[in-house]
């Protein structure tokens, strides 16, 4: 079996356009979240702009993708560079991939009673995948998976499992969403699902702040990377998947723990020494997890929800904590659960919630990722 390493980083989000300006406004507690006068909410949007995004692709390649696809392929890129190698392989995850592009067609069809030519290929969930691989001449597995807010996790898990049993030897893998839209805002609004702001496991949140974004990593074997005297972010070291829902909506904490289990087998739970959790900020969603991770980890392991900074990426939330885990392990220092002001009174006894920095010796993280419909993903990494 390979080890398998974490060698190239890119990103486009709502904190930044590189891991460095992530990073920073992660532990400064920058948010990204703004009000949007067009979808009368509260939402995270890319910081690059979707203009400027497009901005740096021909008519031809504008014409062919969706802006899901175009964002990605600028984190890929600027993974590939950090990393400095080419890749066997590409996975994807995105919950509603292209959806954008769906409602824009919807749209055009109603108002002109055509669409355009290309809208066919460029709604497709897959083209995020499928255009990297294109450009880049890759040709060795190329891939989508969707499982709602888990969707990038199993990307990475998946080409994880791909490099640790020699069917590649570096991978492309992450996640991509682009998908804020009058109706989709609407869809989580009818749910009640929609918050007015972003305040994980406090005592007044009221669900979540949708977000926006891609992030891509590029992954190798241990072996390949020494050869090459490559830089290496991390290692990963477990990757656990498991289905537990009550409803399609309703976690289900036997589920989580599989999951995280499942991620720590062969590692001592002892080891664990922060956890990124899935955190959304909805009333039901936060008290479940806390009390998975409890009953795994008893108390004092340091947890924390970025999303209070970026809000929800759904498909895309795993890819981007991966970035907070990422830095986590290289300062030693917990990014703190920004907005925690007024915790909720239900949140086990004993579960730590840091609220500032905290300076904490780190061996192995956790990046939860617990989605509608059951599928839950667990990363571990380590330095």
């Amino acid at each position: 079996m390979n080890r398998v390493v974490i060698t190239g980083v890119g990103c486009i989000t709502p904190l930044g356009n590189s891991y460095d300006q992530v990073v920073a406004a992660m532990y400064a507690g920058t948010s990204g979240i703004k009000f949007s006068d067009t979808l009368q909410t509260n939402t995270a949007r890319v910081e690059l702009g979707h203009s400027n995004i497009n901005d740096q692709f021909d008519r031809y390649d504008t014409a062919a993708t969706s802006l899901f696809a175009r964002a990605t392929m600028l984190a890929y890129q600027q993974a590939k560079a950090d990393a400095k190698t080419n890749v066997d392989g590409v996975y994807i995850g995105t919950g509603a991939g292209a959806a954008y592009e769906v409602n824009n067609s919807i749209l055009e069809f109603h108002e002109k009673g055509r669409v355009r030519p290309n809208s066919l290929v460029s709604s497709m969930n897959s083209g995020a995948a499928s255009f990297i691989a294109s450009k880049d001449n890759i040709t060795g597995p190329v891939f989508t998976h969707t499982a709602a807010c888990a969707s990038s996790s199993v990307s990475i898990g998946e080409a994880y499992k791909a490099i640790k049993h020699g069917e590649a030897t570096t991978m492309a893998a992450g996640g991509a969403e682009f998908c804020l839209s009058p109706i989709l805002v609407d869809q989580w609004r009818a749910m009640r699902a929609l918050g007015t702001k972003s305040a994980p496991f406090s005592s007044t949140r009221d669900g979540i702040i949708l977000g926006e974004g891609s992030v891509v990593y590029i992954l190798e074997s241990l072996d390949h990377a020494l050869a090459r005297n490559a830089v290496i972010h991390a290692e990963i070291v477990g990757y656990g998947i498991s289905c537990g829902s009550e409803t399609l909506t309703k976690p289900s904490e036997q589920g989580q723990i599989a999951a995280m289990q499942s991620a720590l087998r062969g590692i001592d739970s002892t080891r664990v020494t922060y956890i990124n959790a899935h955190g959304t900020g909805t009333p039901v969603g936060d008290l479940v997890e806390l009390s998975s991770i409890q009953q795994v980890f008893g108390s004092g392991v340091p947890i924390s929800s970025t999303k209070a900074l970026h809000g929800h990426l759904l498909g895309n939330s795993g890819a981007m904590e991966l970035l907070a885990c990422l830095a986590v392990l290289k300062t030693n220092q917990v990014i703190p659960n920004w907005n925690l002001t007024d915790p909720d009174a239900a949140i086990p006894q004993g579960v730590y919630l840091p609220t500032e920095i905290v300076e904490h010796e780190q061996d192995v993280c956790l990046n939860n990722s617990f989605a509608f419909g059951g599928t839950n993903v667990v990363l571990a990494l380590t330095k």
